[in-house]
């Protein structure tokens, strides 16, 4: 040892390097604290006016810590590991990818407060690189000079929560009134809206996996009023009162109570006699219904409820009997409206058989249905036969709901029967009359 250096118990004071030891003689440092033990080199400041005394040093095996003596209570611990903690002695306890930096002590409040100017922003940045945007490749950033919080990924911007608490997605504003823009997500505060845009492609996608349901509910006041779901592979769209489509004054209201009505979305109102169903240039084809049409009124009047046209089989008969007759023609067609029913009627004999009494048509296709009219309500027919001798006759209807016809004299109304028909008869006729049904 030099004659210059002093040794005086632990300390040592190297004159030559000018260095100072305390427990070591070979002070590598200005200052050299030597030891072979936590505790060892644990430096001390009392303070007499505040009332708080503080150790720093290594007071645990590889950590290096500044202590508050007075309250036993560790306010900041180095690992040798690299890792920091403010707050607690053991960063390294806490996840692996996470614990190089650990705020807290695990009770009461914590927390980290980043102090910006009031124009300017305070930063949190996620980087992979030293050059270019891999420094910022993610943040987290609030602006104080117009106090929006920014969200950063692959070094842009992706969402920003602005002054208003308003969160915005892919966009720094809104874009619901907008015709251009690259598009993006705003979630309102409350009392506001919720808006999705995009440029040039699907805006919204939802997705029901697994069976058939609601998709979307819609509420009024906490209650439910409609949906929109899926069924069977299509779309089902409900309404708990009525649903209403349709543009400016004419749509059409679906009601809970099995009609369907005009509508003006407008106003929120039927509309009576204003809105067509096709124009002449854009027409429905064909219109199915198991019930009535009401034409030109609302009155049973109006009602049309049975329209049709088909074919029928009309066949001679003499006193009720067929025996024997036979036919080269048997045509007949029918139209009927509501209870009105017009027929046409051809038959060609080639024997007229060996019945005999009076004559008919039978095989109407509906029974007649004249009850408020006593005996025949006769129409004319004529009757054609090949020697031209008979004819014409009348053709007299039933009242008692019969399927047939009877053949009356043109003269005396008296009964036409077999001795008026040949073997080669021909008869046509078209006559209307009226059904129950």
């Amino acid at each position: 040892m030099p004659t210059s250096d002093i040794k005086k118990g632990p300390l040592y004071v190297d004159s030559t390097n000018n260095r100072v030891g305390v427990g070591t003689t070979s002070p590598s440092a200005k200052l050299h604290l030597g030891g072979t033990a936590p505790l060892d080199s644990i430096i001390r400041q009392d303070s007499t006016v505040s009332g708080t005394n503080w150790e720093i040093g290594e007071r645990a095996a590889g950590k290096w810590q500044i202590f508050e003596d007075d309250n036993d209570t560790v306010v900041a611990t180095f690992q040798s590991s690299g890792n920091v903690g403010i707050g607690t002695s053991s960063p390294s306890s806490f996840y692996s990818g996470a614990n190089n930096f650990v705020v807290g002590s695990g009770s009461g409040a914590n927390g980290m407060s980043i102090f910006s100017g009031t124009t300017d922003a305070g930063r949190l940045y996620f980087a992979d690189g030293t050059s270019g945007a891999a420094r910022y490749a993610g943040y987290v950033e609030y602006g104080h000079s117009d106090n929006k919080m920014l969200f950063g990924t692959n070094g842009l911007t992706q969402a920003v929560i602005d002054s208003s608490g308003n969160l915005l997605v892919g966009t720094t504003a809104h874009q619901v009134s907008a015709s251009s823009g690259s598009g993006g997500q705003f979630i309102g505060t409350a009392g506001s809206f919720v808006g999705f845009t995009r440029n040039g492609d699907t805006v919204q996608y939802n997705n029901r996996i697994g069976t058939d349901g609601t998709i979307i509910e819609f509420r009024k006041n906490g209650s439910t009023v409609g949906s929109i779901g899926s069924i069977s592979g299509g779309i089902k769209v409900t309404a708990d009162t009525y649903l209403g489509l349709g543009s400016a004054d004419t749509g059409l209201r679906i009601a809970s109570n099995e009609y369907i009505l005009p509508y003006n979305p407008s106003t929120n109102s039927l509309r009576d006699a204003a809105i067509d169903l096709g124009v002449s240039s854009a027409r429905w084809q064909n219109l199915f219904l198991s019930g009535g049409v009401y034409l030109g009124g609302t009155g049973s009047a109006n009602l049309l409820d049975d329209v049709e046209e088909g074919s029928w089989t009309p066949f001679v008969q003499f006193g009720g009997s067929t025996t024997g007759i036979t036919y080269a023609l048997q045509y007949g067609w029918y139209q009927k409206v509501n209870k009105m029913v017009m027929i046409t009627a051809r038959l060609k004999l080639t024997s007229k058989g060996t019945a005999t009494g009076n004559a008919r048509i039978s095989g109407l296709p509906f029974a007649t249905a004249l009850s408020n009219m006593n005996g025949y309500l006769n129409r004319p027919a004529f009757i054609r036969f090949t020697d031209g001798s008979n004819g014409p006759f009348w053709v007299g209807i039933k009242t008692d709901g019969n399927s047939h016809v009877d053949l009356l004299s043109s003269g005396d109304a008296s009964a036409v029967t077999n001795g008026n028909f040949q073997n080669t008869t021909y008869l046509t006729f078209q006559l209307t009359y009226d059904t129950a049904n």
